[in-house]
């Protein structure tokens, strides 16, 4: 409260304190300036994160560390800037791309172990297991594959 009456954001001197707007408009000024300290903590947070990661001599746990927390601090400051997305930032937030990429390959192809993906894996080996392919059997196989395409498509 302080803080904003010393920015002019709100004259104490006409604040009517049974009057119910007055006080949501206090509310609502007190978030935004909290908003406001949050985001440049978040903002000198990830830059002291992203410091660190460019120090050479960083053994690999350390730079993890720090890159996640980098990471992190972005997150904390888009989710401040942006609130009305603030669920969507999060989830992309928590999940690094490789993270994500490997999650997508799992639900399409399966795990080592499952019969979905043994299977996979036994076709590539036969399949690779032939050698190379003539021209005429790679015009074939194209062809394959633009008619399952179309197909499918």
């Amino acid at each position: 409260m302080l803080r904003a009456a010393t920015l002019g954001a709100i004259d104490f001197s006409q604040f009517d304190p049974w009057d119910s707007w007055s006080w949501q408009r206090l509310h609502l000024i007190i978030d935004e300036l909290a908003n406001q300290n949050n985001q440049v903590a978040y903002g000198a947070h990830h830059r002291h994160h992203l410091a660190l990661v460019s120090h050479s001599r960083l053994s690999e746990e350390s730079w993890e560390n720090s890159k996640a927390a980098a990471n992190e601090s972005l997150t904390n400051l888009l989710q401040s800037l942006y609130p009305w997305r603030a669920k969507e930032i999060g989830e992309v937030g928590t999940k690094s791309s490789r993270d994500h990429a490997v999650s997508q390959f799992h639900e399409i192809f399966g795990k080592p172990g499952e019969p979905q993906y043994d299977q996979m894996v036994a076709e590539l080996a036969s399949y690779f297991a032939k050698g190379k392919l003539s021209q005429h059997e790679k015009e074939l196989e194209r062809q394959k594959r633009r008619a399952k395409q179309q197909a499918t498509g």
